[in-house]
């Protein structure tokens, strides 16, 4: 293999880790510092009809300051009363998101699909979960949310000092063009390897 590609496949895959042997709703880092944080959620398809919505309950003391697109899909926030937030309405700028609907978009059998969300954490370290609920082509509707033992809710440790080996952040915020430059490293190392 083209070391240029195998570069590039390296960056990438340390930028955005794939947990390939697990097949429930995760969420990435599963160990983070109080603060910023950008979290990839991991929705795998583990029935033999397309996934079609994902439901991510935001916990207490977690605030989402952003949601990254995703070509296909649209997302929909709701504050803790179950209301649609609308960006641009006066009320929309200090209401707590309390979840996050992904719609609009398919994960076919076999495939998984990753979103992003930017968020801050706040008081005390402590193990959060982030309920979960998957909903697939039909209307069956799994929720990861710990209510059976082979359906867990998504965990994520807290603490005061930033874990080994986490994601750098500027001006408070995550550094999101890192997962892009890593990306198009890949590309380019892929088209070398191609003309060689």
């Amino acid at each position: 293999m083209n070391r240029f590609f195998r570069a590039g496949l390296a960056a990438a895959g340390l930028l955005l880790p794939i947990a390939i042997a697990s097949a429930h709703v995760t969420l990435d880092p599963q160990e983070a510092a109080i603060g910023w944080q950008m979290y990839q959620v991991r929705v795998p398809n583990e029935r033999a009809v397309p996934t079609t919505q994902l439901r991510l309950v935001i916990p207490d003391g977690v605030e989402v300051h952003g949601v990254l697109p995703v070509p296909g899909w649209t997302h929909t926030e709701k504050d803790p009363s179950g209301k649609v937030i609308v960006p641009g309405e006066h009320a929309a700028e200090t209401a707590r998101i309390a979840e996050v609907v992904w719609s609009g978009g398919k994960i076919n059998p076999g495939e998984y699909q990753i979103f992003g969300i930017s968020t801050r954490g706040t008081g005390d370290a402590r193990t959060l979960a982030w309920k979960a609920y998957q909903t697939y082509e039909g209307g069956e509707i799994v929720a990861w949310d710990d209510t059976k033992a082979d359906q867990p809710a998504p965990k994520v440790a807290l603490s005061t000092a930033a874990p080994k080996g986490a994601p750098a952040t500027a001006g408070g915020e995550p550094v999101l063009w890192l997962s892009a430059a890593a990306l198009a490293l890949s590309a380019i190392a892929f088209m070398r390897s191609r003309r060689r």
